[in-house]
């Protein structure tokens, strides 16, 4: 089975944990559990004069720059509040030792994805906003997910942007067991002795493949070398511990995913039932959902494909600003 490029990123890159994953079974029974000191945005920016309020999360070790092009664009359209996560474009990560724990059932901890999902709500206070759209790419799409179903009443919609609810390994979702098994036995052990050179030159391999514009993926190259590999090993330890597919039901917030298609049209993909069957796996429990694949576009679906991205999220923000005054005056 071919898998699709954010599943070899999210392997490739996984190949330095090994270390962090034996740590983590031998420290798990006398590991201190509770949460991470709090730990907030630091790095916020704020661009546009629009009548609609949108917040925008960067992927795994980037930062406001993944989305600045965006933001040019439609900067008559929103009002964009982007974010750096804690760690990432060389901010303050967590305090918190860089340690992981299998704990309850399985299930990981994941203190440092639970704090970006407080600093983002943080923001949102802090800026003033109005229950904003989220939009969020990668672990941003997944931190989305989690506000969705937790925080419902902080925002008005989520663009996710080819990220789902659980990381895409396999074409459907599987037990927590069995996903940590894959990962720490069949993707760790070829890929589990990288130091920070090698971990440097497989992110930029990694970035390049998700990208099509060669200047743009030197941009983007450049951007998550200033996040370390401690850091970057850690959240997507932690990504691979989340699994909302089975809470999807409790999700009334509008949702419009949008996948990559690869670098032909949609006609053209190959095994494009099994992908829509993959993903719709992952996302198909959502109450309100509009999920989208992209012509010819990788995983920077909004650098690769402009125009369609922009134009699937302002009838997105659209439909759910207006939905929201509805709303409103129903109330």
């Amino acid at each position: 089975m071919k898998l699709p490029v954010r599943t070899l990123i999210a392997c490739l890159i996984l190949g330095v944990l090994a270390p962090a994953w034996a740590h983590a079974q031998e420290a798990a029974a006398d590991a201190d559990l509770g949460s991470v000191p709090f730990a907030p945005i630091t790095q916020i920016e704020r661009v546009g004069t629009g009548p609609i309020e949108l917040v925008l999360i960067p992927e795994i070790a980037c930062d406001a720059a993944s989305w600045r092009p965006f933001m040019e664009r439609n900067a008559d359209r929103y009002t964009m509040v982007v974010v750096t996560v804690p760690g990432f474009g060389g901010t303050a990560p967590p305090t918190e030792p860089a340690k992981v724990v299998l704990v309850e059932d399985g299930r990981m901890r994941t203190p440092w994805v639970d704090n970006a999902v407080g600093a983002v709500l943080d923001v949102i206070e802090r800026e003033g906003l109005d229950r904003p759209v989220l939009v969020g790419h990668s672990l941003g799409a997944l931190i989305g997910y989690r506000i969705a179903h937790e925080h419902p009443d902080a925002i008005s919609g989520l663009v996710a942007v080819d990220g789902a609810p659980a990381t895409l390994i396999y074409s459907k979702p599987l037990p927590i067991e069995e996903r940590t098994g894959i990962v720490r036995t069949r993707f760790l052990p070829q890929l589990s002795r990288l130091d920070d050179a090698g971990w440097a030159m497989r992110l930029g391999e990694l970035i390049r493949t998700g990208v099509q514009d060669d200047a743009r993926a030197e941009e983007l190259v450049a951007v998550a070398e200033r996040t370390s590999k401690e850091v970057g090993v850690r959240y997507m330890v932690e990504m691979y511990g989340i699994d909302l597919t089975d809470r999807l039901r409790e999700i009334h917030t509008p949702v419009l995913a949008v996948a990559a298609a690869g670098d032909v049209p949609v006609s053209r993909v190959r095994g494009l039932d099994r992908l829509r069957a993959t993903w719709y796996s992952h996302v198909a429990g959502l109450r309100d959902l509009e999920l989208v694949f992209v012509d010819d576009s990788r995983h920077f679906v909004m650098d690769d494909a402009p125009e369609a991205f922009d134009r699937l999220v302002q009838q997105f923000v659209e439909r759910a600003a207006g939905d929201e005054g509805d709303d409103r005056t129903d109330g």
